[in-house]
């Protein structure tokens, strides 16, 4: 047996032949099995090393299913509605089914990277939804990180799986045009594509708008809440950030809309009766209920045929929108407030095809600020 100083180990040779290096930090042994002395050598110096550097954990059986479903009791309370149920999904349909059994001190940067490449090559999910399993692991091991379960995070050696973002569908103007001409006032549908091609918010924020958030006389919307579906049924809370919550000016082709809905909505509301259910929301249905979203997506598919322009999806109206506002000359930092992007480069990373437009634009205007000579006749 090779002796050490206090807090220096010890290492020993065991009756199989292998070797066991042992230390002590702040009362709690700390030990290894090794093939030879010197591979013990150099697991008892990586020890010290981690003690010094607070990588060093108690040892633990604890598993990884048994981490993530603490991790998502507790985190549950702050998390989003969405939020949540897209990490309960991903933990249930990916995580636990490929990690839960390991120990979660013993999960490698190896294991996670041989997994997501196998996810990769059954191709069975989209790479949008690898990244979020593997953003999902990454923030339950930071946590598990935080409370001292494990040292390191293995997933920061460990390179993110491949997402990228397919460039939006966006009409041109003649076919925008088209679209909204095509739309029937006084009608709960054409008057959430109005709302949402006139303000680029997003359709769970449409549908939870009310009347009291619009302001007749400025014909200024006030988006406050946001709707999204969960389980099957509508969950309201507030914007996706914090810079959700905003005022935006309607454009006159909203508004036009507004005003002719109104009256037939109060009319719905009488034919209904005590039947109707008060909401005060400004899309409902004959009955006062919001649309479910895949009854607004049908409306919207129909509305496009009926047009005879290009079908795409409704949340690209608020590319749309973004998109003629940057072309337009906009500035970046007022559209980026309009649509209620946390900052301004949310806005330029999804709009960069918009803002090359612009760019153009303005290398055309300094270009007037210098005469070139004219081009030598040969």
């Amino acid at each position: 047996m090779s002796r050490r100083g206090n807090n220096e180990g010890t290492i020993r040779q065991r009756a199989d032949g292998k070797w066991e290096a042992a230390v002590q930090f702040n009362g709690r042994r700390h030990w290894l099995r090794a093939a030879s002395q010197a591979e013990a050598r150099r697991g008892l110096a990586e020890l010290r090393r981690k003690h010094a550097t607070g990588e060093l954990v108690p040892p633990s059986r604890l598993t990884v299913a048994e981490h993530l479903g603490t991790w998502l009791e507790v985190a549950g309370a702050d998390l989003r509605p969405r939020t949540r149920v897209d990490y309960e999904w991903v933990t249930r349909t990916f995580l636990i089914p490929a990690f839960g059994h390991v120990r979660l001190q013993r999960l490698t940067p190896a294991m996670v990277a041989l997994e997501f490449a196998r996810l990769n090559t059954a191709g069975t999910h989209s790479p949008k939804t690898r990244l979020n399993a593997f953003r999902t692991f990454h923030r339950a091991l930071t946590v598990a990180r935080y409370w001292g379960l494990i040292g390191t995070n293995p997933l920061d050696a460990v390179e993110a799986p491949k997402a990228s973002r397919s460039a939006p569908s966006i009409w041109s103007r003649d076919e925008a045009e088209t679209f909204l001409a095509a739309l029937q006032p006084g009608a709960w549908d054409a008057t959430l594509f109005l709302i949402l091609a006139g303000t680029g918010c997003r359709i769970g924020e449409a549908l939870a708008a009310r009347w009291d958030d619009f302001d007749r006389d400025t014909g200024a919307l006030t988006i406050r809440r946001n709707i999204v579906t969960i389980h099957g049924a509508y969950v309201e809370g507030d914007p996706k950030t914090q810079a959700g919550k905003r005022t935006v000016v309607l454009p006159g082709f909203a508004i036009d809309g507004l005003k002719a809905w109104r009256p037939a909505q109060l009319a719905q509301r009488l034919a209904a009766g005590p039947s109707w259910r008060d909401s005060g929301r400004i899309i409902t249905l004959s009955d006062g209920e919001s649309p479910a979203h895949h009854i607004a997506y049908s409306r919207f598919k129909g509305t496009c045929g009926a047009a005879g322009v290009p079908k795409t999806r409704m949340h690209d109206l608020r590319h749309l929108h973004a998109s003629f506002l940057l072309s337009a000359g906009l500035p970046l930092p007022a559209v980026s407030a309009r649509l209620g992007h946390a900052n301004p480069a949310i806005t330029a990373r999804f709009y960069a095809h918009a803002l090359a437009g612009v760019d153009s634009a303005a290398a055309t205007a300094i270009d007037g600020l210098a005469t070139r000579p004219a081009a030598a006749s040969g």
